[in-house]
């Protein structure tokens, strides 16, 4: 069996120790095993950081380093936020707020729009759409439609994009400050 960072499989827990277990790949008899750091599983522990596996369940892990002491596993969880940490890092390295981008809208939900750009996910929350309030964020866009959107910000784990900076208000603020004396 070849093995590939990045790869899902399927692995019994063999062994736990103080410091992470140890894991048999399946199927059985390809004699592959590797070590999952407690770091790197963080969803093996419940609220009360205690291990909910034990010796002889079968997880879902990702192969998260080969090194020539062994494979590193990962549960699937926080390898996916580590990638979309490493996503994120490397994005604000390249581009700044303001940026203006052509990108594809890949998923429309209630409260947000989650779009692709290149190699990178972001995302437009609804307030940041239109200047106007919005009732079904479905009305106005939909999946797999190209949009232009403007880099606003970034969290450990998102990137957040807007439409509505690219476009000019529809209404002066001031005019909200008039008195009717």
């Amino acid at each position: 069996m070849s093995l590939l960072i990045g790869n899902k499989i399927q692995a019994r827990v063999n062994k736990i120790q103080e410091t992470g277990c140890y894991c048999t790949f399946l199927p059985i008899g390809t004699n592959q095993f590797g070590f999952m750091p407690n770091k790197l599983m963080p969803s093996f522990f419940d609220k009360e950081g205690k291990l909910n596996k034990k010796v002889g369940d079968i997880v879902d892990v990702i192969i998260y380093n080969i090194t020539d002491r062994g494979i590193i596993i990962s549960d699937i969880q926080s390898y996916e936020k580590r990638q979309n940490y490493l996503l994120v890092s490397d994005f604000v390295s390249k581009y700044e707020e303001g940026s203006v981008f052509e990108a594809e809208v890949t998923k429309v939900e209630n409260s947000r729009v989650i779009i692709k750009l290149g190699g990178y996910q972001g995302v437009v929350r609804k307030q940041d759409i239109n200047w106007n309030e919005i009732n079904k964020l479905g009305d106005l866009l939909f999946e797999g439609e190209t949009i232009s959107v403007a880099f606003i910000g970034h969290d450990a784990e998102h990137l957040y994009f807007s439409l509505k900076l690219l476009s000019e208000k529809p209404y002066d603020e001031s005019l909200y400050d008039l008195s009717l004396e």
